[in-house]
């Protein structure tokens, strides 16, 4: 039956699996941070991540040495990996799945900001709009007050921010295979964790491990999946939109798993971001 599918909506099927497990992925992080250590839930995830990845190198381009021009790339986007990592999940133990995905899907509007002095890439009076219509559901969804704004926020915002440079300088690793997009961050991240890890190490129990190892699953199926969806799709705007169906994933396994329901802030802004991400794909795709 899948192989019945046209190559636009094979694009979407990988796309949709690979965005749940990123989400499933998440889901099991924010329960184990209840029992371990933030960065040793970040550094358990990462090298479980790194092995299935290893397993699935030889339909994902393979293990290849990094070209010397581009090693810095790899060692940004590998920092930036570990920043993002450290603070979502960080996040995650604060704040409803839901609430953080909605401050992290400010992403698509840091990232096309940050491809004006990166890439001097030129940004259309209406896309200005829609990237500041972007951030006003990003103020609404982070409730700002007199009091201030929730910590745990702020170290969401962190983590888009982190995500954003790491997602924009992988368009100058265009010649590496998808393998290479993936595993070298989640190396990197793995060895920067390791001091932390060292100086208070703490085995995971038992009953810990079937959520690492559904972490590091969730991770590796979203990073092969996004890569054949890539690879199938005819266009990237196909398949751009998908990455909202994460919020979908946040609501459903927050309510079902730990309870959260969504406040109001939340979901009004989460609805005016998820609508100018959307418009600001669709515009990239009339011009594409």
């Amino acid at each position: 039956m899948f192989n019945r599918l046209n190559t636009s909506h094979k694009g979407m099927v990988f796309a949709l699996a690979g965005y749940s497990g990123f989400a499933i992925s998440d889901a099991s992080a924010k329960f184990l941070t209840a029992s371990l250590p933030i960065i040793h839930i970040v550094a358990f995830i990462v090298l479980c991540a790194c092995m299935f990845l290893a397993l699935a190198a030889p339909f994902i381009g393979g293990f290849r040495k990094p070209k010397p021009g581009l090693l810095k790339f790899h060692i940004l986007r590998g920092v930036m990996n570990f920043m993002v990592s450290v603070l979502i999940v960080t996040a995650f133990s604060k704040l409803p799945l839901a609430s953080a995905y909605t401050i992290v899907f400010a992403k698509p509007f840091l990232v096309a900001l940050l491809a004006i002095p990166l890439y001097g890439q030129k940004v259309q009076p209406r896309h200005w709009a829609v990237i500041a219509a972007g951030f006003t559901g990003v103020v609404i969804a982070m409730r700002p007050s007199l009091a201030g704004i929730d910590p745990a926020m702020l170290l969401a915002l962190g983590a888009a921010c982190c995500s954003a440079l790491m997602w924009v300088t992988a368009r100058s690793l265009q010649e590496e295979t998808p393998f290479a997009l993936g595993f070298y961050p989640a190396l990197c991240t793995a060895v920067l964790c390791l001091p932390f890890v060292l100086a208070n190490f703490q085995l995971p129990a038992l009953g810990q491990l079937p959520f690492i190892m559904i972490c590091g699953a969730g991770i590796s199926c979203g990073i092969v999946c996004l890569s054949l969806a890539y690879r199938a799709a005819p266009s990237s705007a196909a398949i751009a939109p998908f990455h909202y169906s994460q919020m979908i994933w946040g609501g459903l396994l927050g309510y079902l798993i730990f309870g959260d329901v969504p406040s109001s802030h939340t979901l009004i802004g989460a609805f005016i971001i998820i609508a100018s991400g959307l418009f600001l794909i669709l515009s990239e795709r009339k011009n594409l």
